[in-house]
């Protein structure tokens, strides 16, 4: 029988393949030209919208005016509670379920338009479009590994196999609890993202300033001197780049750190994307505990991030530099590469007439703010917690799609 591994009590029948043209109306928008575009009034999705709303991430937005959108809805009517936007081109097959009625309208082309018609329950069907049976379809569909578009014909073919509705209405209420806690772990994240950056701008100081604003004290309650500004290159034992190598998978052992490695956003090591060297190794390139690496060339120059031994053993590759300290707190000094100062000081400073680069010498003249070690190290004892609070965020957030991931597969199914 056609039915999934995983069941909610009381249903037993078999699920029915349909497609999804014979379930609902899929179509498009009228056009919209982008000088008719404004700054406020209507919401006008993109696929740029959905993509970020899919992710969690926030994008510019875009409006259209009122009198417009009266314009446009006469000739393709207005979206209403469970339909759903897909993304046909990019990014292709991303869904938005619309939540309300409230007025919405979106970009002709980059958009599919699936008009619900009460006979799936909405939060199903967008859970369908984010299952790992829907993605291999799309892969079936192509002509060459993959599609530049999934266009409405193609959408209106797209099998689906459904249950009957309470069936469904017990499914999507069940993922729709877990989007929720993974909802309000990312709002919490968000938070403490915020926090720790209003934080470090009152606790470095800012520009033409000797001190922060906000200062730690001695255990007696003294004072700590005035803060000071060197060189990075003047805290520094060696500042270098790393190994050329060919790369081979991972051998568990011997990792080949390149910048791709580290996510932009939180800093961490993907593990998963390390490789090993395939070339003979030198110790001059094995990465020591708290080295501070940069990327010195292309889209990520100014990107940074402190090994640790937990890291596993690695060597780093030759797009990066690595930054060895003779003095100071290396964790007081790396914080300092993820301020406003030291991203306005990369836009600078990578400039060029083609590809946008850093190199040794011009991150050793980056100056640092440097106050006392006691105070260093207080400063990176209060920031090391809150980043370990994000890191134990980031990782409640990982198991939690993982949890439902697996719940997808288990939950859905889909049989030609």
């Amino acid at each position: 029988m056609a039915v999934p591994s995983l069941r909610f009590k009381g249903f037993n029948t078999e699920w029915e393949v349909r497609k999804l043209g014979q379930l609902m109306t899929i179509t498009s928008a009228s056009r919209v030209h982008k000088e008719q575009w404004t700054e406020s009034g209507i919401p006008f999705f993109r696929s740029s919208d959905v993509v970020a709303s899919f992710k969690g991430t926030e994008n510019t937005k875009a409006y259209i005016s009122e009198d417009l959108y009266k314009d446009l809805i006469k000739k393709s009517g207005r979206t209403k509670k469970n339909d759903l936007l897909v993304t046909g081109g990019g990014s292709i097959g991303i869904p938005f379920l619309i939540k309300d009625d409230q007025p919405l309208y979106f970009k002709d082309a980059d958009l599919l338009w699936l008009k619900n018609a009460d006979e799936i329950n909405g939060y199903f069907l967008y859970s369908y479009f984010t299952t790992e049976l829907f993605r291999r379809y799309l892969k079936s569909i192509a002509h060459i590994g993959t599609i530049a578009h999934y266009t409405v014909v193609q959408a209106q073919n797209t099998p689906i196999r459904l249950p009957s509705l309470p069936e469904q209405r017990k499914i999507a209420d069940f993922l729709s609890a877990v989007d929720e806690k993974i909802r309000l772990l990312t709002e919490k994240k968000q938070k403490l993202e915020t926090y720790k950056k209003g934080v470090m701008q009152k606790l470095f100081p800012k520009q033409g300033q000797t001190n922060p604003e906000l200062r730690f004290k001695r255990p007696d309650g003294t004072a700590f001197p005035d803060w000071e500004e060197k060189r990075l290159g003047d805290l520094c034992a060696d500042i270098s780049y790393g190994m050329n190598a060919s790369a081979r998978p991972y051998d568990g052992e011997n990792g080949y750190l390149r910048i791709t490695d580290i996510d932009d956003k939180s800093r961490r090591l993907m593990k998963e994307g390390l490789t090993s060297p395939d070339d003979d190794l030198e110790e001059d390139y094995l990465l020591q505990e708290s080295d501070i690496l940069f990327a010195r060339t292309g889209a990520s120059t100014g990107k940074s991030y402190i090994y640790k031994l937990s890291d596993g053993k690695l060597y780093f590759a030759g797009f990066l530099i690595r930054c060895r300290l003779k003095t100071g707190d290396p964790d007081f000094i790396y914080q300092q590469t993820l301020t406003s100062r030291f991203e306005k000081w990369v836009g600078v400073m990578s400039m060029r007439s083609g590809q946008p680069g850093i190199n040794s010498k011009e991150y050793a003249s980056f100056k640092v703010d440097y106050p006392c070690l006691e105070e260093q190290q207080m400063i990176s004892q209060f920031l090391k917690k809150l980043d370990a609070q994000r890191m134990n965020i980031d990782q409640a957030i990982d198991k939690m799609k993982d949890f439902k991931k697996g719940l997808l597969q288990q939950m859905f199914v889909w049989r030609p």
